[in-house]
């Protein structure tokens, strides 16, 4: 009997700008995690050219085959003017009819996720930085050590 690989569903949750978007995805492959990673890292050019166009497709084609499900929806404009909301299918078809920079920040919450890299933290935090009080470090007793300690 061979090892079986069991698959791993993310759950990521968005906060910020997409505050309230919640997208669950597969693991997926190294074939999948490479080919996101190279295509949403590309520079791309404004006005995107033909090569571009085609990385940016490639690049939700891959997205949506890691997708399992969200919570995506969009206001859809109706004769009333009121409008109606429509859920986003979590398909190649639903990734395409996203704001551009929305699928690239799924795409790299994704390479984030899989390869167990925390987001950053937020604009408040001292990232770990050490604060020192100066009077309690100046009240520390500093001595030389002994001869005998230094060899």
């Amino acid at each position: 009997m061979g090892y079986v690989i069991e698959e791993t569903v993310y759950h990521l949750v968005f906060d910020g700008k997409h505050e309230g978007l919640e997208v669950k995805v597969r693991e997926g492959s190294v074939g999948d995690y490479l080919a996101i990673s190279e295509l949403s890292t590309h520079p791309f050019a404004t006005p995107p050219t033909a090569d571009d166009i085609e990385r940016l497709r490639a690049l939700f084609v891959a997205l949506a085959g890691v997708l399992v499900s969200w919570n995506v929806e969009m206001n859809k404009a109706t004769s009333d003017a009121a409008g109606h909301r429509v859920t986003v299918p979590a398909t190649a078809a639903g990734v395409a009819s996203l704001p551009p920079l929305l699928a690239v920040d799924i795409a790299t919450a994704w390479m984030q996720a899989v390869a167990g890299v925390s987001p950053p933290l937020p604009e408040a935090s001292n990232a770990g930085e050490m604060e020192f009080d100066v009077e309690l470090e100046r009240s520390l007793k500093m001595e030389t050590l002994s001869s005998s300690l230094l060899s």
